[in-house]
């Protein structure tokens, strides 16, 4: 019997980049009182991006990788997406462009 392949194709990278794996606490031991919608900030500076979100009661954790295609200090990815609702004071997880890597990278796939 010969194996079977996945039916999906797993995403390619840069060598190098990084990946970020976020993992959930679980539920809150108590409940939020007020949530927010979450405001896109994908494109922004990452200053003005952060200010968006004290703008709504909410931080940010900040993450930096390379990109070829998004200039240095720009936010090029966001967790919650746009839109979702998002308890009050929640931290969202910004990933900002420091523009492109030095040398050359590989590609590579993501396991």
């Amino acid at each position: 019997m010969a194996a079977r392949t996945p039916s999906y194709s797993a995403p390619m990278i840069a060598s190098g980049s990084r990946v970020i794996v976020v993992v959930s606490d679980g539920q809150s031991p108590t409940p939020p009182t007020a949530f927010v919608n979450v405001p896109d900030v994908v494109g922004m500076k990452q200053g003005d991006a952060l200010a968006a979100l004290q703008g709504v009661g909410s931080s940010a954790q900040v993450f930096n990788d390379y990109s070829d295609t998004v200039r240095r200090g720009m936010v090029m990815g966001q967790l919650p997406p746009t839109s979702a609702g998002m308890p009050g004071g929640t931290e969202a997880l910004l990933l900002v462009s420091s523009g492109p890597a030095a040398g050359e990278t590989a590609v590579v796939m993501l396991p």
